[in-house]
């Protein structure tokens, strides 16, 4: 960033303190927040204190501490996707500090014997998000050895809202055994809308296997297959409650036109209000 010369990162607040030539300036590690300017002039060495709350900086030869005010320090409550994106991102990164910043107590107990950063081989060689709600997601890793793509992981975030600061943080996680790439239909993405629940996968389907390859629990439906864009629609004719748990799941009934089974899959779907 053009002008600074110091930067400062807060594994409490998830903020990036900048020093520079013109200006203090304050911004959230995933720039959620935007880029806010606390005091005009020439600050070096910025550093936040282990508490979060107040920080250094040098001006004119001094040393200075400051603290910002509980409205200044406070951000937005944060989007559960922008969280969950900058929590993978850091973690693909092999970024330890920031990803373990993205979990409170039970999310660093939860991963201390699951792999938070994948160092050594295999790597993480890409992610994405298959389904999320307010205290939830679903994520898939794609694993690499070699070079080569070779397996699946797939990680259900807990997730909770910090009161203090609005962030979202990790707060428990299950995650599957480590499963071949390319052994049968996957889901790509699941939604809930109104009265339908939509589950795309990456491979064409037998229209035969869906009905009973994908169900939904506590609510009957019907199902349909769109070809076009690989996509099971389970519609409830009396609608979907808000504030209702519903059990979503892929299992092996379901095949590819290669009759292929599908990949296990489980997700709880909560409709909001």
């Amino acid at each position: 960033m053009s002008g600074v010369s110091g930067v400062s990162w807060s594994p409490v607040s998830g903020q990036l303190l900048l020093g520079g030539s013109s200006a203090l300036q304050i911004v959230a590690a995933d720039g959620s927040d935007g880029l806010r300017k606390l005091a005009d002039g020439a600050f070096t060495q910025p550093a936040w204190a282990p508490t979060g709350s107040t920080f250094s900086f040098r001006r004119s030869g001094t040393t200075w501490v400051a603290q910002l005010s509980a409205e200044r320090s406070t951000p937005a409550p944060q989007n559960v996707d922008d969280a969950v994106k900058a929590f993978m991102t850091a973690r693909k990164a092999q970024q330890q500090d920031q990803a373990s910043g993205y979990l409170d107590s039970a999310g660093k107990a939860a991963f201390a014997n699951l792999k938070l950063i994948y160092s050594d081989s295999p790597q993480l060689s890409r992610y994405y998000e298959i389904y999320s709600q307010p205290n939830q997601a679903v994520v898939r890793l794609v694993l690499k050895q070699d070079g080569a793509e070779t397996a699946l992981v797939d990680e259900t975030l807990a997730l909770v809202t910090d009161q203090a600061t609005g962030r979202v943080l990790v707060h428990g996680v299950t995650e599957t055994a480590p499963r071949p790439v390319g052994k049968g239909p996957e889901v790509l993405t699941v939604s809930a809308q109104g009265n339908q629940v939509k589950v795309s996968f990456d491979s064409d389907l037998d229209p035969a296997s869906t009905a009973a390859g994908v169900t939904l629990k506590g609510v009957p439906t019907t199902s349909s297959y769109d070809s076009s864009s690989r996509t099971v629609v389970l519609t409830a004719g009396s609608g979907l409650s808000s504030g209702t748990t519903y059990h979503l799941s892929v299992g092996a009934a379901l095949k590819d036109l290669n009759q292929r089974p599908a990949a296990p899959f489980q997700v709880d779907i909560t409709p909001a209000g």
